[in-house]
């Protein structure tokens, strides 16, 4: 009788490879397709040198295997790519990488032009994921072009949670267990802040963008933000207008705000307190221990609740 069981195999421990890597999302209310020059723009100046990798390879809509991206370095064909969806109708997806291996190494860009719903506000958003190394600047450049090229509701750059490779629930048990540590590190879910973002962010990051016109809906005065120099020069704050948004930077340089390094964030916690009336309220519930409210609320609360998320049990059966 025990011979028969001793060709069974052990069932092996649910993994995920789970890092945190330098990013910028975007969310712009509406389609992206009425944005479709400085789309180009955007593409063109990340292929002509922001990125340290020429994006190679694109994939789009449903389609699971990528493609080559021919002749890559004529402008135009990059460009054509951002023309390959209708005005109207469905929602389009497009991602080019400059390897279809999520390493650390990998330059990423997207961007999900959302169809719109009767009687609800949908966001569209771009994505550009930076490969380790990226020097601080080139997250600056993008944010200098953004403020005045595209009327975005608002936008974050720094240190995101990236999920690489396993199951989603094993992969966000490890990112609840990672946040703990690393304060300064967003996590942004694409898929369900397209419903979200309109009602609210998820926080700030090194680098925080408003719109003008989002500001104004959600009742943030940033006039007072603009104008406020002496104060917000001595924590380290750093500000500059565009015509479509404010851009604020917590510090010179993005950070994780690991907690066992004993690394400062307090431009971090600064910055969150400025944009608290924009903090979402009542998000969509993510997966593993964030499908609990009271762990995504701690999180989202965390630079300006600390006690709270330090004490937040993360255990998926609480």
């Amino acid at each position: 009788m025990a011979d028969s069981f001793a060709s069974i195999d052990p069932i092996k421990r649910a993994t995920a490879d789970v890092a945190p890597c330098l990013a910028f999302v975007v969310f712009i209310r509406g389609r992206l397709a009425a944005h479709a020059e400085a789309l180009r723009t955007l593409l063109n100046k990340l292929q002509a040198g922001w990125l340290d990798q020429r994006l190679t390879r694109y994939r789009a809509a449903a389609q699971i295997e990528w493609q080559d991206v021919e002749n890559v370095r004529t402008p135009s064909f990059i460009a054509s790519l951002c023309e390959t969806w209708p005005c109207e109708g469905g929602t389009h997806y497009l991602q080019l990488a400059s390897d279809v291996q999520q390493t650390s190494q990998a330059n990423v860009w997207e961007f999900v032009d959302v169809a719109p719903v009767p009687d609800t506000d949908r966001a569209s958003h771009l994505f550009v994921r930076f490969a380790d190394g990226t020097p601080p600047g080139v997250l600056s450049e993008l944010t200098a072009w953004l403020i005045d090229a595209l009327p975005l509701s608002w936008a974050t750059g720094g240190y995101v949670f990236e999920h690489r490779s396993g199951a989603v629930f094993t992969a966000h048990m490890r990112m609840a267990a990672l946040a703990k540590r690393c304060w300064a590190v967003q996590i942004i879910d694409r898929t369900s802040l397209q419903w979200d973002a309109m009602r609210g962010m998820p926080g700030a990051n090194w680098l925080t963008l408003i719109g003008r016109d989002y500001a104004r809906a959600m009742k943030l005065d940033l006039a007072s933000i603009e104008n406020a120099d002496g104060a917000l020069a001595a924590q380290k704050i750093f500000r500059r207008a565009g015509r479509h948004a404010l851009a604020i930077a917590a510090g010179p340089k993005p950070l994780l705000g690991d907690i066992n390094a004993y690394e400062d964030f307090d431009t971090y916690v600064h910055v969150a307190r400025l944009i608290a009336p924009l903090l979402l309220d009542d998000p969509t519930p993510l997966a593993g221990p964030f499908a609990r409210p009271d762990v995504l609320g701690a999180w989202l609360r965390r630079f300006e609740e600390q006690e709270e998320w330090l004490a937040c049990d993360i255990g998926v059966g609480g």
